[in-house]
């Protein structure tokens, strides 16, 4: 673990070299500050259990005694090397193509947002299940712990924008696609012992309203991500060479790309913005068939710049009477 800080805080402005070197250089910046925080946490959790009660998500702290930044810090903790290999093994499968595709300051905080929400989903529906069926039934005393939930809603998001035009596996003409990884991901880690289904399927059924476009609203806008790169704090971060740019146009969402569609096409409402400029350009020249040339294509350009302008920018382990689920 040493090894592997050392390795990743050397390449942390420039990329790294020797016999990793063409893969830590290949790691965006949220990416390698994601893993190295989790490279540090690792160790302690063995060395020092008590980090997993006092971060852990356990409903009952989190809801009852308003300790909200169990939202955040639940993801950073785990049980044992196979849950932290698995975690790492799926993040860092995902996350570079995913910053790349998002730039690092909106992926930075649509993880974020991500983490938080499957946390609070999770904490309250807990709470609603103590109350019906009652708090010795329910997973209200639950400790939950890791990244795979939202290691989970953030692979939905994967595949439907980077995976879904490449078949998983072919047999015959029978093609298999991509977009079967996440609920199979989550059904083999649910064989695994400990593991907190309800944070699991909550986060998976978040990932699914994501790219439906229901919740396409957390993604920050251009403006947005303008404003925080400019500012003194984190504009300094532009000029590393690890730092992914915001792209200018959103990732689309499954009902506007199609089985072969590629990750580069734009997002549907940017699509349906040039398909209704294109339109309203050709009404114009219509209309304005017996005027000047001049006047056209004022008429047309202020269309066009005013459509383009509305674009979208859990054996069992006793932590303060509660049980330890993998997230």
């Amino acid at each position: 673990f040493f090894f592997f800080f050392c390795l990743l805080l050397r390449g942390m402005k420039s990329g790294g070299s020797g016999v990793f070197g063409a893969w830590t250089s290949s790691l965006p910046l949220v990416t390698r500050v994601t893993f190295l925080i989790h490279i540090v946490s690792f160790p302690l959790c063995i060395l020092f259990p008590s980090f997993i009660t006092i971060g852990c998500l356990q409903p009952s702290k989190a809801v009852a005694y308003f300790q909200i930044y169990r939202f955040l810090t639940y993801v950073v903790l785990y049980r044992n090397v196979i849950h932290f290999g698995l975690s790492m093994f799926g993040f860092l499968a995902i996350s570079p193509t995913l910053e790349s595709g998002l730039g690092s300051t909106r992926y930075a905080h649509l993880f974020l947002t991500m983490t938080v929400i499957v946390g609070v989903i999770y904490s309250f529906g807990a709470a609603l299940a103590s109350f019906i069926i009652g708090r010795h039934f329910s997973f209200w005393e639950v400790c939950t712990i890791g990244l795979s939930s939202p290691l989970l809603a953030m692979s939905v998001i994967y595949v439907y924008n980077f995976r879904r035009s490449t078949p998983l596996f072919s047999i015959g003409s029978l093609e298999i696609p991509a977009t079967i990884i996440p609920p199979i991901s989550m059904l083999f880690v649910e064989v695994l012992p400990t593991t907190a289904f309800w944070c699991h399927f909550g986060a998976l059924i978040l990932g699914y309203m994501f790219v439906r476009g229901v919740l396409q609203r957390v993604l920050l806008s251009t403006s947005t991500v303008d404003m925080i790169e400019s500012s003194s704090l984190f504009g300094y971060f532009k000029h590393w060479t690890i730092f992914a740019p915001c792209p200018e146009n959103l990732l689309p969402t499954s009902e506007a790309t199609s089985t072969r569609s590629s990750p580069a096409k734009l997002s549907s409402q940017y699509t349906r913005t040039i398909s209704n400029t294109n339109t309203n350009t050709n009404a114009t020249n219509d209309i304005k068939s017996n005027t000047t040339p001049s006047t056209t294509t004022t008429t047309t350009n202020s269309n066009s710049n005013a459509m383009r302008s509305g674009s979208g920018g859990r054996g069992k382990e006793d932590f303060n009477n509660g049980v330890v689920a993998a997230a």
